[in-house]
């Protein structure tokens, strides 16, 4: 057994208190976890695989999965991307997250993105019914709940989030990002998009590699449907419809969860009061 000294030495000098720190790190959740990794190179990743969603209109059109090659048909309603063949339940998964972000990486594309037609091109999350068909049904803006970025569209408007419910003349909600919209150029050198959802029903946006990153945070529309509502049955989405033959190249798609504030950082400030204390008491 330690003498009374020997343990106040040993406190002092900060070593059971380190003890007691790494314990707590090692019994607490601090990682986030990768429950989407898949780069299109052919390779398997991690989490639900991805397919082909199209309305099928018009011509030489294709989604392939080998290369990430997005091409719509050669008219301007034709619409091809990707989506999930499965849903993820991120509580089940990772019982201590507290929210996701779902990254988009992307090599390149030749649309003029502020000029394409209908649907335009979308980044975002899918949920509920039609969330992993692959027929005109399942387009994002058609029966199941999304959530996303807008880069362009004459639907609904440029640069902008849109969150709408289960199908179409559902109940919806656009929001215009403050930032400057990005040079077409920008868009077509490519670019890494990233959409970050929480547990308390907001939502942040962020890119790299544009001539104006995003970066902007707002909150659900919680009519609509909470972060809650669809944390359970979650997809990741992207297409490109509104302008004939053109292209989108997706590299990789990843969806990482946002661990919950770890008690760690409360007990390390604890720890160092207590330290600090213990000097200021040989002084």
């Amino acid at each position: 057994m330690f003498s009374r000294n020997r343990f106040r030495s040993l406190c002092t000098n900060g070593t059971i208190l380190a003890s007691v720190v790494t314990l707590a790190a090692l019994a607490l959740p601090t990682h986030a976890a990768t429950l989407i990794d898949y780069e299109f190179d052919g390779s398997a990743g991690t989490g639900p695989d991805f397919q082909q969603v199209t309305n099928g209109l018009n011509t030489g059109g294709s989604s392939n999965l080998t290369t990430g090659l997005i091409t719509t048909g050669n008219g301007v309603n034709s619409n091809y991307g990707f989506n999930n063949d499965a849903t993820i339940d991120i509580p089940n998964l990772d019982p201590s997250a507290t929210g996701f972000y779902l990254t988009f990486e992307v090599a390149a594309t030749t649309a003029n993105v502020s000029s394409l037609g209908a649907n335009g091109l979308f980044f975002g999350i899918v949920s509920g019914a039609g969330a992993t068909g692959t027929g005109a049904t399942n387009l994002w803006n058609q029966d199941p709940l999304a959530f996303g970025f807008v880069a362009g569209s004459t639907s609904f408007g440029d640069h902008l989030m849109r969150q709408k419910a289960a199908l179409v003349g559902g109940s919806a909600e656009s929001t215009a990002l403050t930032t400057t919209a990005p040079s077409n150029l920008s868009y077509q050198d490519g670019f890494t998009f990233t959409l970050g959802l929480f547990d308390n029903d907001t939502w942040s946006v962020s890119s790299t590699g544009l001539s104006t990153n995003l970066n902007q945070t707002g909150s659900l529309n919680t009519t609509i449907f909470s972060y809650a509502d669809i944390a359970d049955d979650v997809g990741a989405y992207v297409s490109l419809q509104g302008q004939g033959s053109s292209t989108l190249t997706v590299d990789r798609i990843t969806l990482v969860t946002v661990p919950e504030p770890s008690a760690f950082a409360i007990l390390g400030l604890g720890v160092a009061s207590l330290v600090g204390l213990a000097r200021f008491r040989r002084r």
